[in-house]
C-alpha cells in the first residue's frame, strides 16, 4: 500500500529513509472478515511490515507524511497507545507550556491547541464538511502552527521522525492493558468510524490478537520503555497520575 522512504520522497535527506510497507489484511484471526464486527472497515485493515502495526488503509497510503514530519526543538510531543490518559495529559502539558492561560484555553478547544498528528489520515476526509478539517488538520497545517507546539500522536516511535527524541521533548503515558481494553471498547462503540458490533469479551479477543487500530499494545509500550532514560523523554504511568490528581 505505502512505502516510507520510496522514490517520491528522495527530496528528503537520504539518511532519513526508512522503509515500511503496509499490507492489506481482510480476514481476522477469528476466522471471518473484519466487517463482521467492524462494519466500517470495508476491505480490511493495513498492517505494517516490519512491526505488525495495525491501522486504517487510508493511513497506510500516507504513512510517509508522519515519518518525515519535522519536529522542532521547542515541541512537546504526547505519545500514547489510545485510551491511556492522552487528553488529560495533553491539557496539563498545554497549560504548563502556555503559563496556564485559561482564557485562551476557554476560547480554543484542545484539538485546536494541541493537534492530533495523524487524525486526518485515519479515515478519508474527501467528503467531510469544512468544520471537520478544522478539528483534524492535515500535516501541512500542523507544520505551520507557531511554536511552541504540543502535538498528540498514538503512533509508535518507529513510524515517526527518527530524530524525534533527539530534537523534541516527548511524554509517553502507559496504562494497565486491562483498563485500556475496557476504555477502548467503549470508544469503539461510541465512534461511528469504528461501529464495533460485539461485546467487551469479543473486543478483548481482537485486542489480544493485535487486530485493533494502533495494536500491538506491548511492542508499542516496550519500545517507549526502552527509551525512558533519554534526557528528552518523560515516561509516565496513568495510575501514578491518578494518585497525584
Amino acid at each position: 500500500m505505502a512505502d516510507v522512504g520510496v522514490e517520491g520522497h528522495k527530496r528528503r535527506h537520504s539518511k532519513s529513509a526508512h522503509r515500511v510497507r503496509f499490507n492489506l489484511i481482510t480476514q481476522s484471526k477469528l476466522a471471518g472478515p473484519f466487517t463482521d464486527h467492524f462494519p466500517h472497515y470495508a476491505g480490511g485493515v493495513a498492517c505494517s511490515e516490519p512491526g505488525g502495526f495495525v491501522i486504517s488503509q487510508e493511513f497506510g497510503h500516507h504513512a510517509h507524511e508522519f515519518f518525515y514530519f519535522q519536529p522542532r526543538k521547542d515541541d512537546v510531543w504526547m505519545l500514547t497507545f489510545p485510551k491511556c490518559g492522552t487528553t488529560w495529559t495533553q491539557e496539563l502539558v498545554w497549560m504548563v507550556a502556555n503559563n496556564c492561560n485559561v482564557e485562551v484555553a476557554r476560547r480554543n478547544p484542545l484539538f485546536i491547541r494541541s493537534p492530533y498528528l495523524e487524525a486526518s489520515r485515519i479515515a478519508s476526509l474527501q467528503s467531510a464538511p469544512p468544520e471537520v478539517h478544522v478539528m483534524v488538520p492535515k500535516v501541512n497545517v500542523i507544520e505551520r502552527i507557531p511554536s511552541p507546539r504540543v502535538i498528540k500522536s498514538h503512533l509508535p516511535f518507529s513510524l515517526l521522525h527518527p530524530q524525534l527524541l533527539d530534537i523534541s521533548k516527548v511524554i509517553y503515558v502507559v496504562r494497565h492493558p486491562k483498563d485500556v481494553i475496557v476504555s477502548y471498547f467503549h470508544h469503539h462503540k461510541l465512534f461511528n468510524r469504528h461501529g464495533f458490533l460485539g461485546d467487551v469479551e469479543l473486543f478483548g479477543q481482537y485486542f489480544m490478537n493485535d487486530e485493533v487500530y494502533y495494536s500491538p499494545y506491548f511492542p508499542h509500550v516496550l519500545d517507549a520503555w526502552s527509551k525512558r532514560n533519554h534526557p528528552n523523554m518523560l515516561f509516565l504511568f496513568y495510575e501514578d497520575l491518578r494518585k497525584v490528581g
